[in-house]
């Protein structure tokens, strides 16, 4: 009898002790920037994967949060160059449209020696013959590039129209670049995380040619 009490209190103790250890552990980078991405809605979008993320986000911090949010979409510049911005503001329309964005009437005019999205009537050049010529010369992918810069820059005066906070940012570059939307909160949050990696942090894109905006270090 005496031996079981014995042996239950020792058994009570490490239970304990071990309650009392994970009381004070601090908690894993992971569960803090997911608390702070949450905070901020950043899963608001993120319909059937939000339990998902939440448990990629925990897992492995902040590599993750590139994931399947609802945030981000394939933005290929050279798939924009060739006169597929209309195709691609097409499949931003359901995000769009939740933030309070009328979609314009758009048409793509693609020639050989230029690219204009024909925006409600009035031509936005995509690429001009000048960029062509720049293309051709010393400045391959400049086409791509400017095509994707001009078209984030459409759906941020969008969003902006439509009084939403959020914007489109890029992601990656080339073949691999994707818009993803983001509020500046947000943004703050990413920028602030310990482990955040500057040169695969999200970046507004610019008409300046090789990197178009996109962070180097």
């Amino acid at each position: 009898m005496i031996h079981s009490l014995k042996a239950s209190a020792r058994t009570m103790l490490v239970v304990g002790l071990t309650a009392l250890a994970s009381a004070c552990a601090p908690p894993a980078p992971g569960e803090v920037l997911l608390r702070q991405l949450e905070e901020k809605q950043f899963l608001k979008y993120a319909g059937p994967n939000a339990d998902r993320m939440r448990a990629e986000i925990k897992d492995k911090g902040w590599p993750a949060i590139f994931g399947d949010s609802g945030r981000v979409y394939g933005a290929d510049g050279l798939t924009l160059a060739k006169g597929g911005v209309s195709k691609f503001i097409e499949k931003l329309r359901p995000f769009l449209e939740a933030q309070g964005v009328k979609i314009p009437e758009l048409k793509d005019d693609l020639k050989q020696e230029s690219y204009s999205l024909i925006v409600d009537g009035t031509p936005l050049p995509i690429w001009t013959k000048d960029d062509l010529t720049r293309e051709l010369g010393a400045q391959p992918g400049i086409t791509g590039g400017l095509a994707a810069a001009r078209s984030f820059a459409l759906v941020n005066k969008l969003l902006e129209n439509a009084r939403s906070p959020e914007r489109a940012y890029a992601i990656y570059s080339g073949a691999a670049l994707s818009v993803m939307f983001l509020t500046d909160d947000l943004l703050a949050v990413m920028k602030a995380d310990p482990v955040a990696v500057p040169k695969f942090m999200p970046y507004r894109l610019t008409a300046d040619f090789p990197f178009f905006g996109q962070p180097q270090q």
